[in-house]
């Protein structure tokens, strides 16, 4: 049998660490702690009084009384040192304040004596000992004992017993006094000890915490720059690889070698978004994930999310479909760039979890007020579903299904946790209906605001997408001229091979010491900058070259090359100087699209679109026909008898006579007439201009029609007149 070890405590141990320790509740421990050394203190000085009052007069009456309550006051004591504390409180108040308080006044002279401070003290520990309401009650009572007896000595004198020893009455009174100033001065001085080590406590506590804090801080900054440092080590060989990806399937004629080169875009595109996913994740879980509203355009971004999940869906056969509201807003104002991070998400878990059949996309509309809607967009497949066990854990970071299904599955189960944290952000909210073995509904709701009255229309990505598309150059720049400023041979190589079409010249450098020589040699029309380099980066690179004498380029603008494609990135490295910025890895036609931005006009030669041939509104690249044709109930021959009515129109010319008569009246009725034609026929351009022309009538500003009418004519008939020539007719 084991024996117990457990060391036992004595009376006197059980003093100390009352009085003594540290740890206690501070809900009751400190009055308990104040109660018991009152009560000690009191013990003792009490004893030495009475002691002290027997040898100065053996036969005194109050001698006894004294002792008493002295014996009374050990009794508490003791009940409160072995955890009695409540029965201990209850006998004091009861008996020592109602009976003995009183007996010992009267019997050990009264007024005449130094039980007065005896008195105060009784009266004193009911407040220390209670809480609340109860202690204030009990207090008034030991006043009011205090006073009847008081009221006594008064009315009936006689009552009081007096010793006849003035000497040992004159002692009474002064040691009375020395040990009411000890009992009070030590119940001080105790409260502060008992604070100072407290204090202490809590600074020590505050200093780890500081520090916990600190090393937390710390261990985040060093976590935040790995993972900032393995995004840019991660993507530069990326970059490399889906570069020249992207010229092999540019110059390609052999279908095989096409086939290999689209395998590896699409392999290198998922291991981007493994990586993608594990920085959003950082920058959620540590607070750091804006969300930044701006104008966008609805049918590009789903047209953006089905290009970038079309190609796996086809891989697996599965039917791929898009159904799109044709009265949603066109022109919305959110995050552009994580609500297609959503969709795609959504999108992409269907598509990997649907073995067979379909996944649908859905997106509809809920109108908010006047300037908002709830975009409502939802992704259905048919794949195996969620059993009602793994609904609870969806959108848990790092946890995906687990069945047998799933194992093959690849991911990092965070795609579902980032889609949820980007929805909070947004304040919207996301749904989930699944059945097991029968598919499953994501439904997602955002508010976004709306601007202008543009539709979306007849939604047709398939019209739009990758379908084998053969890349062709947009415009040819041969007189332009470009550095790349790189420390990864590779990378300018792909720039290099990216450019290779618009016979844009390519000049290079290793590093910011390169550049600084390059910029004083030649003069440049556009400088590409890596970010990230050894020794000069390219902020200081950037630095010293707008501040060097002799630099041929001060005025040339310089876009960033950075992995970092965080939101805020571009309005972060433009405050710092920069011009633009490219993410890695870098597309073509984002390259060529910031080339032929920044590249004087005259420089650049725009190379003619292939044309298919075919009426059905392709060739009017000009305007949004899928919104046209829904504002002609989707009859696509009406549309067209809508643009022929357009071209052949004298409404320019009736508001030209307007103008010159300043009739102002029937100006306004020309101008209402061609809002309507203009977004009837998707004319969004001429539509905002009209908007605006519209405005300033209706607030009589006749000074910005006049300063406007003429450029507002000129968009008029070159609208008409493309129309014309897309029809090969004339305007009559």
């Amino acid at each position: 049998m084991k024996k117990n070890t457990k060391k036992k405590t004595g009376f006197i141990d059980n003093i100390k660490d009352i009085i003594f320790n540290d740890n206690f509740d501070y809900n009751e421990g400190i009055t308990k702690r104040l109660l018991n050394v009152l009560l000690a203190v009191t013990f003792v000085a009490g004893s030495i009084s009475v002691v002290k009052s027997f040898l100065d007069n053996p036969g005194f009456m109050g001698n006894y009384s004294s002792m008493l309550l002295v014996i009374f006051v050990g009794v508490v004591f003791w009940l409160s040192v072995r955890g009695n504390f409540r029965i201990a409180v209850g006998l004091f108040v009861s008996l020592a304040v109602v009976l003995f308080l009183p007996m010992m006044y009267l019997t050990n002279g009264g007024s005449q004596s130094g039980m007065q401070l005896w008195y105060i003290l009784g009266i004193l520990l009911p407040l220390l000992a209670l809480k609340g309401k109860m202690s204030i009650i009990v207090f008034l009572l030991s006043l009011a004992s205090a006073k009847v007896v008081m009221l006594l000595e008064q009315d009936h004198p006689e009552w009081v017993v007096h010793n006849d020893d003035p000497t040992a009455t004159a002692n009474d009174v002064m040691i009375s006094f020395e040990f009411f100033a000890i009992i009070i001065g030590l119940l001080f001085k105790y409260q502060t000890m008992l604070f100072e080590r407290q204090r202490k406590k809590m600074l020590d506590k505050d200093k780890a915490l500081q520090k916990a804090m600190e090393q937390a801080q710390s261990a985040n900054v060093a976590k935040s720059s790995f993972l900032a440092h393995m995004s840019h080590e991660i993507r530069t060989p990326i970059n490399a690889v889906l570069g020249m990806d992207e010229m092999i399937i540019r110059e390609s004629t052999d279908k095989d070698i096409t086939a290999y080169a689209l395998n590896i875009r699409s392999a290198g595109n998922s291991l981007l978004t493994i990586i993608n996913d594990i920085l959003d994740f950082s920058k959620i879980e540590s607070d750091k994930m804006d969300i930044i509203p701006a104008v966008y355009d609805l049918p590009t971004m789903l047209k953006d999310c089905y290009n970038l999940v079309f190609m796996r869906a086809i891989n697996k056969e599965l039917r791929f479909t898009f159904e799109v509201d044709p009265r949603i807003p066109k022109n919305l104002i959110g995050d552009e760039f994580r609500i297609r991070q959503i969709i795609t998400n959504l999108l992409t878990n269907a598509v990997k979890y649907t073995p067979e059949g379909s996944v649908t996309l859905s997106a509809t509309f809920d109108r908010i007020d006047k300037e908002h809607i709830m975009l409502v967009v939802a992704v259905e497949d048919t794949g195996m579903g969620i059993s009602d066990d793994d609904k609870g854990k969806l959108f848990d970071s790092f946890k995906r299904i687990n069945t047998s299904q799933t194992k093959s599955i690849e991911g990092t189960g965070l795609g579902l946790a980032i889609t949820k944290r980007l929805v909070d952000l947004m304040e919207g909210n996301i749904l989930v209906e699944s059945e097991y073995g029968k598919g499953t509904i994501f439904t997602v709701k955002l508010p976004q605001g709306f601007e202008g009255r543009a539709i979306t229309g007849n939604f047709d990505p398939e019209k739009t997408g990758i379908n084998d598309k053969k890349y062709t150059e947009k415009f040819h720049a041969p007189d332009a001229r470009v550095l790349v400023v790189d420390d990864v041979t590779m990378n300018i190589e792909v720039m290099a091979g990216l450019l290779k079409n618009t016979l844009v010249g390519v000049d290079s450098v290793l590093s910011g010491e390169e550049c600084l020589n390059a910029v004083c040699k030649e003069k440049y029309d556009i400088i590409f900058m890596d970010h990230l380099m050894p020794g000069m980066d390219g902020i200081e690179t950037l630095s010293r070259m707008r501040k060097l004498e002799g630099n041929l380029n001060a005025k040339t603008p310089v876009i960033v090359l950075t992995a970092n494609a965080a939101p805020g990135a571009k309005e972060e490295y433009i405050s710092m100087g920069f011009t633009d910025y490219l993410s890695k890895p870098i597309k073509g036609s984002d390259l060529e699209q910031i080339i032929e931005k920044y590249l004087p006009h005259d420089m650049i030669i725009q190379c003619e679109e292939e044309s298919g041939g075919e009426e059905d509104g392709r060739g009017l690249n000009f305007l949004n026909t899928q919104a046209g044709i829904a504002f002609c109930c989707g009859d696509e021959a009406f549309y067209q008898d809508v643009l022929k009515t357009f071209a052949v129109s004298d409404i320019i010319s009736r508001l030209n006579k307007y103008y010159t008569a300043n009739d102002w009246d029937n100006y306004r009725v020309c101008i209402h007439s061609i809002m309507g034609t203009a977004m009837s026929i998707g004319a969004e351009e001429l539509a905002a201009k009209t908007e605006a022309m519209k405005n300033a009538l209706k607030s009589d500003n006749i000074s910005y029609i006049k300063s406007h009418h003429k450029s507002y004519t000129d968009s008029c008939e070159r609208l008409r007149s493309r129309i014309s020539e897309f029809f090969g007719e004339g305007a009559e």
